[in-house]
């Protein structure tokens, strides 16, 4: 998805087929109960966008949600994207 948005010159969470997160998931194969997603942009490390995650009150709910048992990260050229989920 971090590919994605760099090809659509933007920070979003839709895929430039309209695709949610969950349409992504099922396409890759994860089989999931429970899935939720941060996205970023222009961070330049990993401590950079743990910490901006982190200070957003939505970001870092989804972090600290307990029914996220996997997560996954993507990042191209200065867009981030992690995906939390639960089989």
């Amino acid at each position: 998805h971090s590919k994605d948005q760099f090809a659509q010159g933007k920070m979003t969470h839709s895929g430039s087929d309209k695709s949610s997160v969950k349409q992504r998931a099922d396409r890759a194969g994860y089989k999931w109960k429970s899935i939720g997603e941060n996205v970023a942009h222009n961070q330049k490390n990993e401590y950079e966008v743990t910490q901006a995650w982190w200070d957003s009150p939505g970001h870092r709910k989804n972090m600290m949600n307990g029914k996220f048992v996997n997560v996954g990260f993507g990042y191209y050229k200065g867009y981030w994207t992690e995906v939390l989920g639960t089989k």
